[in-house]
């Protein structure tokens, strides 16, 4: 990491552009070999299985979430009625 600092230093603007653009492509090039492999493409299958696990998850949390705040709403209404008609009967 160090060697990478000081040749850095020693660079223009234009020159870490243009070895910014060769690294990414390099990257690119790389990333795009491994994902056509057998490995990458089973990555990708198992990824995409875990998402959608994942998203399934989520799906059901977010159902039990809006039944517990439905109760919850039950709960306070009632309450809310039960103190609305005691207030009445006192006043009467």
């Amino acid at each position: 990491m160090g060697q990478i600092t000081s040749i850095t230093l020693f660079m223009n603007d234009k020159e870490k552009f243009l070895a910014g653009l060769i690294l990414g492509g390099l990257a690119g090039a790389a990333i795009t070999l491994f994902l056509g492999s057998d490995k990458g493409k089973e990555m990708v299958n198992k990824f995409q299985s875990k998402s959608g696990e994942f998203q399934e998850d989520v799906k059901d949390k977010v159902a039990e979430f809006e039944t517990a705040m439905d109760n919850l709403l039950d709960k306070a209404r009632k309450v809310t009625e039960h103190f609305d008609g005691s207030s009445r009967e006192t006043t009467t």
